[in-house]
């Protein structure tokens, strides 16, 4: 393979929602007046998408549908190592960083009580793993016989959101 081996480091945190925080997340709007927005509703539209990129004072970061139907979720947040580790992103500290991205405040008394009495916005983690973003592509399409042919995806490393067969396009 050639190209960058290490373009970016990054934590994926892997998480589970509820059924009403799905709905929060795919942009299926919610009738509690006390709920923020969704992460789709943002420019007045209410499209259904795979990545979410935040960026905000508490947060930069992308949200990664892997399943809506199921709340199946990953947020990729950037890290720098050495000055970062995984140390540094405690389970306590990535679910504030979820909260923030979906513009939810546990500190607002209002929502941390909806939180905490009806569960309607939780959500587990179920696991942060560290993650090395590469450009890596095949130095040969065709193997020495002929018989295989690399291919759209099949020809380069891609991120765990990317590939979709956008080279095929």
């Amino acid at each position: 393979m050639n190209g960058e081996a290490s373009i970016q480091n990054l934590i994926n945190v892997h998480f589970r929602t509820n059924e009403a925080l799905s709905k929060l997340l795919m942009g299926n709007s919610t009738t509690n007046p006390t709920s923020p927005i969704s992460l789709n509703e943002r420019n007045g539209e209410n499209n259904q998408a795979m990545l979410h990129f935040i960026y905000n004072s508490k947060l930069v970061g992308v949200f990664v549908c892997h399943d809506g139907n199921h709340g199946e979720w990953v947020l990729q947040i950037p890290f720098f190592p050495p000055f970062q580790t995984m140390d540094d992103f405690t389970e306590e500290k990535v679910r504030g960083m979820i909260w923030a991205g979906l513009g939810i405040h546990p500190t607002n008394d209002n929502i941390a009580s909806t939180i905490n009495s009806n569960d309607e916005y939780r959500f587990d983690i179920l696991s942060l793993r560290p993650w090395t973003m590469s450009s890596l592509v095949a130095q040969k399409y065709v193997n020495d016989s002929n018989t295989v042919v690399l291919a759209g995806d099949a020809a380069h490393a891609f991120p765990p959101a990317g590939g979709v067969g956008a080279a095929n396009r």
